[in-house]
């Protein structure tokens, strides 16, 4: 159940909320991995808004670099916070896109996962921490968003060039 992490450095200068923030940043390229426990949390609301507002602090993306992150909550057992994963984006964002979200149900060995339509540099992360997910015997149920019609098309158009 580790979060597969090659490539990213632990951010040491930031604790918020039991939060441990994991980063690759160059001069183009700025990603990050929120991994929390659901228990330093409990009493607060669960919001997307909430995770944006965590990350965007901790990150503080800048307007010429685009920024993307993904969210591992883990022991997320008897609340009901599988709604997050409906908030991962579709399009980009100035304040950072919620490329995947990861939530672990530890009392029923599940974890909910959900991936925007675009793959990206932390897909693999995501991919290969559902993979250490399922070696541990939990019972994954992940999607991954629709491709927008337009993105899908262009695709098409590409077959025949």
């Amino acid at each position: 159940m580790e979060l597969f992490t090659e490539g990213l450095q632990e951010k040491k200068d930031v604790a918020k909320l039991g939060f441990v923030f994991w980063e690759r940043k160059t001069l183009n390229l700025h990603r990050g991995i929120l991994e929390g426990s659901v228990g330093s949390w409990e009493g607060l609301d669960w919001s997307e808004a909430n995770l944006r507002q965590v990350a965007k602090e901790a990150y503080r993306p800048s307007w010429w670099r685009g920024f993307g992150f993904g969210v591992l909550l883990r022991g997320a057992s008897g609340l009901d916070i599988s709604h997050l994963c409906e908030g991962v984006d579709a399009w980009n964002r100035s304040a950072g896109v919620l490329q995947w979200m990861i939530i672990e149900d530890r009392d029923h060995k599940t974890v909910f996962a959900s991936h925007m339509w675009a793959e990206g540099y932390l897909t693999k992360h995501w991919l290969r921490t559902l993979a250490n997910f399922q070696r541990s015997g939990y019972r994954v149920e992940s999607s991954q968003g629709k491709t927008p019609e337009f993105f899908a098309w262009m695709a098409r158009l590409q077959e025949f060039m």
